[in-house]
């Protein structure tokens, strides 16, 4: 036993040596560990946890700026015309020098409303020009359009024009000429349909014609003004029933109030452009029943044409169209002309113009120069000029 305590105390006494021996090589170790303490606030877990809010910030604002570089891109892309359709805007020195005021010859609200405000930041993004949107209302757009041609011809007064006007002059309604003007741009062409309330009675075609078929002079057809395109239509599609089965009701005030009376079942339906009544047809209040055109509308291929019920909406031809052109007062310096010309021109091209064309069912071919002055004198005007001999002289 005690041999055995003996070797157990020597064989403690052997580890302790052992342990003594291996410790100066511990302090290398020792040395050594500080070393890479020392080393790693340059590298790693001290500075790491010090520049986080820092790189946490820098983070942050390259996100911010590549963002906003991002939707600063966008909106040059959506404003932008399409590829190869630009043409060269060169305005002459010190021009424009203040805003250029653009004349709505119709209540605000309406479709060439909308169109106004939807070209304003087009062109204020393109060419950093202020366009400030004046409706002027009154007289089926005589009103308007006579304050924008009597303006100085300055380049700093234009208006929105159409085939309503050329109709009044051709009717003698309006003091001018049509040659009195400086065409710029075509805006638009609009198509003519029917609406009607949404759940209402005559929510599709079939049930207001067989209506008005069954109870002539009682069903009513709705247009806004008078001795325009939108009451020539409504009154070819009378003609093409039967004259009389409608008892039709003009709205001096325009297509609000023509929406208006619709909403609140006092009128059975309208002619309308899809452009101005396009909020109530995506709110499910209207309900879009038949196009006034050959052939079915892309953007509502589920409306039926009135060809499509054996009906002939066009006894005289496509003379009633509704066509929106920029006009200036005659005289415009060339140079401005050209330059605001091809501003409009590029502006009607870009993204986000020809995307509410698609919406809202329209055309935006942006005719100019040469081609639409042809077009308007020739085309636009011969066709007022048949409406007013065929359909508003009777």
């Amino acid at each position: 036993m005690t041999k055995k305590i003996m070797a157990a105390a020597l064989a403690a006494c052997m580890m302790l040596s052992l342990a003594a021996c291996a410790k100066p090589a511990a302090p290398a170790a020792t040395t050594a560990a500080p070393a890479a303490t020392t080393a790693a606030p340059a590298t790693t877990a001290a500075p790491a946890t010090t520049a986080a809010p820092a790189e946490t910030k820098a983070a942050e604002t390259q996100a911010a700026e590549t963002k906003a570089a991002e939707t600063q891109a966008a909106e040059t892309q959506a404003a932008a015309p399409a590829a190869g359709a630009a043409e060269e805007v060169n305005f002459p020195a010190g021009f424009p020098a203040k805003e250029i005021t653009l004349i709505i010859p119709f209540k605000a609200g309406g479709a060439f409303d909308v169109m106004a405000r939807t070209l304003q930041p087009v062109i204020k993004e393109m060419y950093n020009v202020d366009i400030v949107v004046n409706c002027v209302a009154g007289g089926g757009s005589a009103v308007g359009v006579t304050q924008c041609l009597t303006s100085a011809p300055d380049g700093y007064t234009i208006g929105f024009g159409s085939t309503s006007y050329l109709g009044l002059i051709a009717q003698g309604m309006m003091d001018m000429n049509p040659e009195d003007a400086d065409f710029l741009c075509q805006i638009s062409a609009d198509p003519m349909v029917l609406v009607a309330k949404a759940g209402g009675p005559y929510d599709t075609l079939d049930k207001y014609l067989d209506a008005a078929k069954a109870n002539p002079g009682t069903i009513t057809l709705g247009n806004p003004g008078s001795n325009n395109t939108n009451q020539a239509t409504a009154k070819f599609l009378d003609m093409a029933m039967g004259d009389d089965t409608f008892q039709m009701m003009p709205f001096s005030e325009g297509d609000a109030r023509v929406v208006t009376e619709i909403l609140g079942g006092h009128l059975d339906a309208g002619v309308l452009k899809p452009n101005s009544c396009m909020a109530q047809l995506k709110s499910g209040e209207l309900v879009m029943i038949g196009s006034f055109t050959k052939e079915r509308l892309a953007a509502f291929p589920d409306v039926p044409t009135f060809a499509e019920k054996g009906l002939d909406v066009f006894p005289y031809g496509d003379v009633a169209q509704t066509v929106c052109f920029a006009i200036a007062p005659k005289g415009l310096d060339p140079e401005v002309k050209t330059a605001i010309s091809n501003m409009l021109y590029n502006a009607t091209q870009s993204e986000t113009f020809q995307k509410l064309a698609a919406e809202g069912g329209f055309e935006a071919p942006g005719r100019h120069g040469e081609e639409l002055d042809s077009y308007v004198l020739n085309e636009l005007y011969s066709g007022a000029q048949v409406l007013a001999e065929k359909v508003f002289a009777q």
